[in-house]
């Protein structure tokens, strides 16, 4: 049995020495070369893995081989989700990483010596916990929150409305799910299974040329799901390896698969990589059919066929310049040369729209509509002046 003062007192100084090399005024410190702070990352990660008595992690020896293989293929299918969704939506982008050899060999420098810092400190406290019975939960806890406090960009979520929304939701949300995932592959696997994890994760960033450039809604949606539903399939994989389920129950493993297959294929939708896409109706303009906070569902339009196919009364979603208009066709026009443009109205509004809708500004029809389902987005959007008939799209 371990003594719990003597190492609660040695990870509340390994905790506060990783926070203080984290703290922007320490790094603000060692500008004075790119060789310090990986110096010091590298001093406490030889500290507490050779400086320390090693208290070991929950998952036995003889699976740590599974367990690091499926970090590895946990993180390759994270890259090409998030690829082929930015490859379907045209949103694939410079890398703004320097790659000349001497950049990518700086890059790297600041990268791994703090990957292998935070995991070792990471496995030290989820280690400590597994000593401690009764400070399990709470070793925990403060082990991961402290971990992603440290890689919060503090500094976006000083804003307000929906600059704070969107910085939570898409960055903040994510960090913490990550961590989450990588405490579960700690957990089972030991600190190099979510270095690895980790590892071609950010290296994968910093050395690829091009990099998916997706929206807060694409960026939110995988990064809160995906490592969240990943570290469920860790866990029951674990729990098939070392029997701790019955044998009629391991097809759970199979449902866990099936879960995050439905949770990708849900993101996409709203992302709009489907031929339909939900969207979010802001404004009263076409009620009573449409009510502000429904949701709709737009089928895209992708050939002049579709286009010629529209008829008086249809309802349609298009652009104007930056926002997105949802009215229904009052008049088909088609001029001498055969080109199409529509006359829209709100069925809510007194007189049809001023300016005429071309073919080119059709998104699609709408199919379907669900009431109420969007009142989280109209709340984010109520401080601001909405447009009659605008709506925030799942696509860009």
């Amino acid at each position: 049995m371990i003594s719990t003062k003597k190492y609660g007192i040695t990870a509340i100084a390994i905790f506060l020495l990783f926070a203080g090399f984290s703290a922007p005024a320490w790094q603000r410190l060692m500008n004075f070369s790119v060789f310090a702070m990986p110096i010091c990352w590298v001093s406490l990660f030889l500290l507490v893995q050779f400086g320390l008595p090693q208290l070991g992690t929950y998952g036995k020896l003889v699976h740590r081989g599974t367990m690091q293989s499926c970090a590895v293929l946990g993180a390759l299918m994270k890259l090409a989700l998030c690829f082929l969704l930015a490859a379907f939506l045209k949103e694939l982008a410079p890398s703004p990483y320097d790659h000349t050899p001497l950049g990518v060999l700086y890059n790297l420098l600041a990268l791994l010596p703090l990957l292998a810092a935070r995991e070792t400190v990471r496995a030290y406290g989820l280690g400590l916990a597994i000593y401690l019975p009764r400070w399990r939960v709470p070793l925990m806890v403060f082990t991961t929150l402290l971990l992603t406090a440290t890689q919060w960009n503090w500094a976006k979520l000083t804003g307000s409305g929906k600059s704070l929304f969107i910085a939570v939701c898409s960055e903040t949300l994510p960090v913490l799910a990550e961590n989450l995932a990588a405490c579960v592959l700690v957990w089972y696997g030991g600190p190099a299974t979510s270095m690895l994890y980790l590892g071609i994760l950010q290296v994968f960033e910093r050395i690829f040329p091009v990099l998916p450039n997706l929206g807060w809604l694409a960026k939110s949606a995988i990064g809160i799901c995906y490592p969240v539903f990943f570290a469920q399939i860790l866990k029951a994989r674990y729990e098939v390896l070392n029997h701790e389920v019955l044998p009629d129950r391991e097809e759970n493993f199979g449902s866990y698969i099936a879960s995050i297959s439905a949770a990708v294929l849900f993101c996409w939708f709203c992302v709009g990589v489907f031929r339909y896409y939900p969207s979010v109706v802001l404004t009263g303009s076409m009620e009573p059919l449409i009510q502000p906070g429904d949701a709709v569902v737009i089928r895209k339009l992708k050939t002049e066929a579709e286009l010629e196919q529209l008829r008086e009364g249809d309802i349609i979603n298009f652009k104007r310049e930056d926002i997105t208009i949802t009215h229904r066709i009052l008049t088909i026009k088609k001029d001498e040369a055969g080109n199409l443009s529509f006359v829209t109205k709100g069925d809510n509004n007194d007189s049809p729209d001023q300016q005429e809708v071309a073919p080119n500004d059709i998104q699609g029809t709408v199919e379907k509509i669900v009431p109420k389902v969007g009142m989280p987005v109209l709340l984010l959007k109520s401080q601001e002046e909405i447009p009659e008939g605008v709506v925030e799209n799942g696509a860009k």
